[in-house]
């Protein structure tokens, strides 16, 4: 599965300390993404990961690429949930998940926020 993060300023100024959190869920297993994350294990086996983008100036593409963990069943709804956030400042909630059903053959999402 690939997909798309997309994250841009809503004026002309630069945002710096942009925050982008991706909960990557249990039945997915992270295999690349254009910017490094940091990987935090969770409690109920779903990972999240953390990218930051030091200064926004223009839209950015994370490109995230996951594989489905081996025993999920064909036809099972898979939900992943990102956000963006940036210390001190309230960032409009824009579409942040996205769900597809997992079935044999391979697919890709983009996500657009």
């Amino acid at each position: 599965i690939t997909y798309t993060l997309r994250v841009a300023p809503l004026g002309t100024d630069p945002i710096s300390n942009v925050v982008v959190v991706d909960e990557l869920p249990a039945d997915l297993e992270l295999e690349s993404a254009s910017l490094t994350p940091v990987e935090n294990q969770l409690p109920d086996g779903s990972t999240e990961l953390e990218f930051l983008i030091p200064e926004l100036k223009q839209k950015t593409d994370i490109v995230v690429t996951a594989k489905v963990r081996s025993g999920v069943v064909s036809g099972s709804k898979i939900t992943n949930v990102a956000s963006a956030s940036v210390p001190g400042m309230l960032v409009p909630n824009q579409a942040p998940f996205i769900s597809h059903r997992v079935y044999d053959a391979a697919f890709s999402i983009e996500k657009s926020g």
